[in-house]
């Protein structure tokens, strides 16, 4: 009976084709997975769920392998890979964005609906629901004395996401809200930051050529054709941060988001590599061009459930559009410290279109 399938159909496919396909298919997913070994026992892992027809462990295992005395081994590999520590539900989570990226891609849609299942938190991991309220907000410049000056030329656009996150019951599990946008590359991210900052690597270690600390900001370039992951400690960051970027012809835009950053909460995502590392309220994710060429700027809100003691959270994520020529008083100083580490201007004169730092980050992103 071990050897037995729900739907003999299964044992006449074409094997060989199929595996390619689903090789093809999982690259996104096994790519977040630190070592070959995880990435083989990925991928029978799957293969076992769709020859068992089931996500029970033993069924995939019969899956997987069509002789009884196979069945048990199989299933401890399966076992050891669910419970490995080297990797977490968040890699996979990663994993499976790269799939719909890559869906979206070839298929190039007019519109994008995205829906979010709270199974997804109620049976897999823990009992929780979530909801996103999404407003327009004003231009948080507009009550400044020199506004018309700042926006003339200038194109604004800008909402608010109010997310609350909740538990229906306590456990051992830690829950957060993961909240990102997606970069076109050719421009650089800009982080406020003490010149203590920490930067986490989740991947391969970026270099100078992508990342420079400065006294009070980090600059960290998007390519889209060389992988990494950094992460910045919450303790050394504020809740604002930037992207610049050219448009084609004489045009420009800057990203701005706010989101509240409190070094008190718990940020539990860690490097494959060393479990326990955690405290990253940002991370940024650059492509290696494998899916298209792309970066990610990603904020973390509160987290809920196990040691810290909350049962919910709500946390206002904002984003401000602005896009006009280079050269606008808008600039990439509009959101940086100044040398005193004061974060909350925004906003400068005119003059600092003419700043070395402006003309030092426009000629960087010119020569790329």
């Amino acid at each position: 009976m071990d050897t037995i399938l729900q739907h003999r159909a299964i044992v006449n496919l074409p094997a060989t084709e199929l595996e390619s396909a689903l090789s093809a298919f999982l690259e996104p997913v096994l790519l977040h997975l630190p070592e070959k070994r995880l990435r083989e026992v990925g991928k029978l892992a799957v293969q076992g769920v769709i020859g068992g027809q089931s996500p029970v462990v033993v069924q995939m295992a019969r899956g997987v392998r069509h002789e009884e005395t196979t069945i048990w081994p199989m299933a401890k590999r399966l076992y050891r890979f669910i419970w490995n520590e080297r990797f977490s539900h968040r890699h996979l989570l990663k994993g499976l964005y790269g799939i719909a990226q890559c869906t979206v891609a070839e298929h190039r849609p007019s519109h994008l609906v995205i829906a979010l299942d709270p199974v997804n938190f109620e049976k897999a991991y823990t009992e929780a629901l979530i909801e996103t309220l999404i407003n327009r907000v004003e231009d948080p410049l507009r009550h400044l004395g020199n506004y018309r000056t700042l926006i003339e030329g200038v194109t604004y656009a800008g909402y608010e996401q109010t997310v609350t996150l909740s538990e229906s019951k306590r456990d051992d599990i830690l829950s957060g809200v993961w909240n990102l946008i997606q970069l076109d590359p050719g421009g650089v991210i800009l982080i406020p930051a003490s010149p203590r900052v920490e930067v986490t690597d989740y991947m391969e270690p970026i270099d100078e050529s992508l990342q420079t600390i400065h006294s009070n900001y980090v600059s960290v370039k998007i390519t889209g054709n060389r992988q990494y992951k950094v992460g910045y400690k919450v303790a050394y960051v504020t809740g604002r941060l930037a992207y610049f970027n050219q448009l084609d012809g004489d045009r420009a835009y800057l990203i701005v988001r706010n989101f509240f950053n409190h070094p008190s909460s718990v940020y539990p995502e860690e490097p494959p590599d060393v479990p326990g590392q955690r405290g990253d309220s940002i991370h940024v994710y650059n492509d290696d061009g494998c899916f298209g060429g792309f970066g990610e700027l990603e904020v973390n809100g509160q987290t809920i459930g196990a040691e810290t003691g909350k049962s919910s959270s709500t946390d206002p994520i904002v984003l401000w559009l602005y896009a006009g020529a280079p050269d606008t008083p808008i600039s990439l100083e509009a959101f940086l410290a100044d040398q005193t580490g004061k974060y909350s201007v925004i906003a400068r004169s005119a003059a600092t279109k003419q700043s070395p730092a402006w003309q030092k980050e426009i000629a960087s992103l010119r020569s790329q």
